[in-house]
């Protein structure tokens, strides 16, 4: 009972953490959404790192990560899929992930290194698109993932 309620929180925490660099505006916007676009996601993950503004569009964020290629022939208001959104974060994200994401970059990669870690479940499909609530788990998880790397690489030194 106690792990559950300290899991809960610490996940409350990093939600908070990756959510205030966002507007609360499009953040709500993001959360009554069915689904994840590829512009949110690109909003989230951009202003968490830093690499688009608070005030800039999904479309802006979007055309901030045109340069993937998993984007080329894309547009903003499509749903993302969790295999692209695995990749997404995965890119912007402390971790190098595995050997032959390292080597491809791809989002099948990205997805099947996500299983590895535990962050997705072992049977999830990368070709569907992503709800609000798995990509805040994600990034949640990955999150907690990276700190906790991070701590045991401090402590090797």
């Amino acid at each position: 009972m106690a792990k559950k309620i300290i899991l809960s929180l610490v996940l409350f925490i990093v939600i908070y953490g990756i959510c205030t660099a966002q507007t609360a505006e499009k953040v709500e916007e993001i959360i009554n959404s069915e689904f994840l676009s590829k512009g949110q996601a690109c909003y989230l993950i951009g202003t968490a790192t830093g690499k688009v503004n608070d005030n800039e569009s999904y479309d802006e964020a979007f055309k901030s990560y045109s340069d993937l290629k998993m984007f080329k022939n894309a547009s903003a208001n499509e749903p993302i899929k969790l295999a692209e959104f695995s990749n997404l974060v995965l890119q912007n994200a402390g971790s190098r992930g595995g050997l032959w994401y390292r080597v491809t970059k791809t989002p099948h990669y990205a997805l099947r290194y996500f299983k590895l870690k535990g962050i997705v479940r072992q049977n999830a499909v990368g070709s569907e698109p992503i709800t609000i609530a798995q990509a805040f788990d994600i990034l949640a998880k990955i999150e907690i993932a990276d700190n906790f790397e991070g701590e045991i690489r401090n402590e090797k030194k």
